[in-house]
C-alpha cells in the first residue's frame, strides 16, 4: 500500500480558567490535583507512531500541564502546542491582597464537582472576566494567550507543514469548545475530524463522532482513513457495529451532513460523564 504523509493531531482540552491558574499565579508549585489520561491515550499514541503517523498535542492546557501529559503517552515537547504560562513572572508580581483573593476561588473551585461543569463555568466566568480584571493580578493574566480556537487552527496548520502532510490527510480528535474551529478547518479540507466524547460545541464540526471508555476505540476509524480517505472512513463508521448498551462502548456515528444531533450528543454525554467520574479531570 503506497504511503501518503499523514498528520495526526490530538486536542488536548484542560480548561484554562480551573484551579491550575489560581494555583500557579499564587505561587504554589501543586498545579491541581493528580491528572488521569484518558484510558487507552498512551497505546493508542504508540500504535500510531509504530505504524509511522506523526502525532501532535495541540493543547489549551498550561504547558506545565500539557507537557506533563504528553510525556507520559510518549509525545515530545516539540510536539505540542499549548498555552504558555509566565510563573516567575506571575509569581513576582502579585500583590499579598491579591494572591489571599485567588487562593479563596481556588478553594472554591476545588469544592465542585468535576462533573458540574456549569457550576465550574460560573465561578470561571465571574473570576476571568469580572473579578480578576479589576485587580492588578488582572494585567499579569491578560498577557496569556490560550491556546484554543483560532491559534489552535493555526498550530495545525504549523504541524502539518512541518510534517509534509497535505491538509486532506490530517485527522484531528477534539471534544469542546476549544476544538471547534481545529474540527472545522480539518473537514473543510478534505480530512478528517473526530469527535471523541464530545459536547454540543463539537459535535457539528466534525465528520465522525466517537462514544467510548478507551481511546483506543478511534484506531479503525484512523486506519480506513489512512487506507482510502473520508469514503473508506465513512464506509467503516456506517458498517460498525456499536455497542450503545455495553459499559465501554464504542458507539460510532457518521456526522456530517447530520443535522439532527439530539442522540449523538445523549450518548456523548453518557461516556463524558463515564471518564469523568472516574477521574476528577482528564488529561
Amino acid at each position: 500500500m503506497r504511503t501518503i504523509p499523514a498528520l495526526f493531531v490530538l486536542g488536548e482540552n484542560k480548561n484554562p480558567c480551573c484551579t491550575p491558574a489560581p494555583t500557579a499565579i499564587t505561587g504554589e508549585r501543586r498545579l491541581a490535583r493528580p491528572d488521569e489520561v484518558v484510558p487507552g491515550a498512551g497505546e493508542t499514541i504508540r500504535l500510531l507512531q509504530e505504524r509511522g503517523l506523526p502525532v501532535v498535542i495541540i493543547s489549551t492546557s498550561y504547558c506545565q500541564h500539557a507537557l506533563s501529559i504528553a510525556a507520559r503517552v510518549g509525545v515530545p515537547p516539540e510536539r505540542v502546542a499549548c498555552t504558555s504560562l509566565p510563573l516567575e513572572e506571575m509569581q513576582s508580581g502579585i500583590t499579598e491582597e491579591d494572591r489571599a483573593f485567588i487562593l479563596a476561588v481556588q478553594e472554591r473551585l476545588l469544592a465542585v464537582p468535576a462533573a458540574a461543569e456549569e457550576e465550574i463555568g460560573r465561578l470561571c466566568d465571574a473570576f476571568f472576566w469580572s473579578d480578576l480584571p479589576r485587580r492588578p493580578a488582572g494585567k499579569l493574566v491578560e498577557r496569556v494567550k490560550v491556546v484554543g480556537g483560532a491559534r489552535k487552527t493555526a498550530a495545525l496548520s504549523r504541524f502539518a507543514a512541518q510534517f509534509g502532510a497535505a491538509p486532506d490527510r490530517v485527522i484531528a480528535v477534539g471534544d469542546s469548545i476549544t476544538d471547534f474551529k481545529m474540527l472545522a478547518a480539518v473537514e473543510n479540507a478534505g480530512g478528517l475530524g473526530i469527535v471523541f466524547n464530545g459536547n454540543e460545541y463539537a459535535l457539528p464540526y466534525g465528520g465522525c463522532g466517537v462514544a467510548a471508555a478507551n481511546l483506543r476505540a478511534v484506531l479503525p476509524v484512523v486506519e480506513a482513513f489512512l487506507s482510502g480517505g473520508r469514503p473508506a472512513a465513512e464506509r467503516w463508521v456506517k458498517e460498525a457495529v456499536s455497542r450503545p448498551d455495553a459499559g465501554e462502548g464504542p458507539v460510532y456515528h457518521w456526522l456530517s451532513g447530520v443535522q439532527d444531533l439530539e442522540g449523538v450528543l445523549a450518548v456523548h454525554k453518557q461516556f463524558r460523564k463515564l471518564l469523568r467520574g472516574q477521574a476528577a479531570k482528564l488529561g
